[in-house]
């Protein structure tokens, strides 16, 4: 969707979940002069808690969304992984020990 902070709005998605991107770029879709999506590629793998939590919540606030793939990289996945699931699951631990306090 063309609108103020739209763009802002996936970074923040990738950014928050600390998922680097690897390449970002604007292309004109044939809609209408000044129309443009984003293609976007990260490190990461769709089936990565992480990667598909970002894509969930991209889909919802934007709307469309185009999936081209995700394929296993070469260089790291599995530590890439591991660390983020490290990252999600003291951050679940966190909203669990807080929540559990609150009456």
């Amino acid at each position: 969707e063309d609108a103020p902070g739209s763009l802002v709005g996936i970074l923040q998605e990738f950014a928050a979940r600390s998922i680097n991107l690897t390449r970002l770029e604007s292309r004109p879709t044939r809609k209408g002069l000044g129309d443009y999506c984003f293609l976007i590629d990260c490190e990461g793998h769709i089936s990565d808690e992480v990667v598909g939590d970002a894509l969930r919540n991209i889909h919802m606030k934007q709307g469309n969304v185009k999936f081209l793939g995700s394929y296993p990289s070469a260089f790291g996945s599995a530590e890439i992984q591991e660390a983020n699931r490290d990252g999600v699951s003291s951050a679940d631990t966190w909203l669990a020990d807080t929540r559990s306090r609150i009456r």
